[in-house]
This record gives C-alpha cells, sequence and structure tokens, in this order.
C-alpha cells in the first residue's frame, strides 16, 4: 500500500517554507508538487482548498490549521505533529502517515483511500461521516476517537488501541480486531454496529459486559 517507491522520495527537493508555493499556487491553481518539506512549523494557518502531489512532509508541525477540501495524493506524513488540526471534505489519496500526532484532529465528509496510519497517536481523533477505503490501521492509539458514522472498505487492523473509541453508526462488518486492544468502545443502543465483528475471547467477553450478556 505504499503511496511512493522510495526512489521518488529521496529524489525530491528540499524546501524549509513554502509560503510563496502556497501563496502561488492558490493564484493559478495549481498543485504543490514534487518537494520535501522539512522542519516547517505552522500553526492556526489557513491551508485550505490546495492540491498536494507527490510531496514528503518530514519533521513537520502543522497544529490547529485549516486544510478544509485539501487534497494529498502520493504524500508521506513522517514524524510530524498535525494536532487540532481541522481537514474538512479533505481527501487523501494513497497516503502514508508515519510516527505522526494527530490528537484532535478531525476529519469530517472526507474520502481517505490507499492510505496507510502506521505508529500514530490519534487520541481524539474525529472521523465524522468519512469515507474510509482500502486503509491500514498499525500500532496506532484511538484513545476517545470518534470513527462515527463512517464508510468502511477493506480496513487493516494491527496492533491498534481503540479504548473509550466511539463506532456510533459504523458497520464493523467483518474487520478484525483479535489484534488490537478494544475496551470501553460506544456504539448505538441497538448494538448493530458490531453485526459480524472479529474479536478474540478476552475481546467478546469485555463486549459481553456492554450488551449485558450475562456469562454463567
Amino acid at each position: 500500500m505504499r503511496s511512493l517507491i522510495p526512489s521518488e522520495y529521496q529524489n525530491l527537493k528540499n524546501a524549509y517554507d513554502i509560503t510563496d508555493n502556497i501563496k502561488n499556487c492558490r493564484c493559478l491553481d495549481e498543485d504543490i508538487s514534487e518537494i520535501c518539506i522539512k522542519n516547517m512549523e505552522f500553526e492556526n494557518e489557513d491551508l485550505s482548498y490546495l492540491s498536494f502531489n507527490i510531496v514528503v512532509f518530514d519533521n513537520c508541525k502543522l497544529i490547529n490549521c485549516d486544510f478544509e477540501k485539501t487534497s494529498f495524493t502520493n504524500v508521506l506524513f513522517k514524524n510530524c505533529d498535525m494536532s487540532n488540526s481541522v481537514f474538512n471534505e479533505s481527501y487523501f489519496g494513497k497516503i502514508d502517515i508515519v510516527s505522526s500526532k494527530l490528537v484532535g484532529s478531525i476529519f469530517p465528509d472526507s474520502v481517505i483511500k490507499c492510505t496507510s496510519f502506521n505508529n500514530c497517536l490519534c487520541s481524539y481523533s474525529v472521523f465524522n461521516e468519512s469515507s474510509l477505503n482500502n486503509v491500514n490501521f498499525k500500532d496506532s492509539d484511538f484513545v476517545d476517537a470518534e470513527i462515527t458514522n463512517c464508510k468502511f472498505k477493506d480496513i487493516t487492523l494491527s496492533n491498534c488501541r481503540f479504548s473509550g473509541t466511539s463506532f456510533f453508526r459504523t458497520q464493523l462488518n467483518g474487520i478484525d480486531f483479535t489484534d488490537c486492544i478494544l475496551e470501553a468502545i460506544r456504539v448505538s443502543d441497538d448494538f448493530s454496529e458490531l453485526k459480524g465483528i472479529k474479536v478474540n475471547e478476552l475481546q467478546a467477553l469485555e463486549l459481553s459486559s456492554l450488551l449485558k450478556i450475562i456469562i454463567v
């Protein structure tokens, strides 16, 4: 599921300030493309309606920024902090997010395709009404995250923590949680989200308390 082959990552031109790129691309309605953005710090910045294509964000801080309707295609986020940023109606296609923080970041009404989250801190993040297709979550933390009313397809999980996570109105049919921590999750009163979910024995015991099943 890699978005770019390593040689493409290595051959990108380094950039430490993309302020001029943003201005030019807004004026010309062009993509910000084929650069490696390193050690950049943006806070409370308007980065909405931009398009990033074949871009690496390396060790960047993008805190509390507005990425409304921003498009990311063939992008690597590595060692980045995107906490409390807003990705409203954004598009992610062929993305790798590695060793990064997305604490409190929100992705409402977004499309996330062919994307991997690897070793990411996503506690308190919000994915309301988003579409996730061919997405891999590995070694990542979703404590108290809101993954609600989402459309899931081809989702794979490995060693993730879902503690206090809300899956309200998100159908989990066929998703394998057996390699993850699954505790105190929140679902609707009819528990319809849990139909067809794959869990191990300990997780089944945890869910039995949620379903108010008495095991004797």
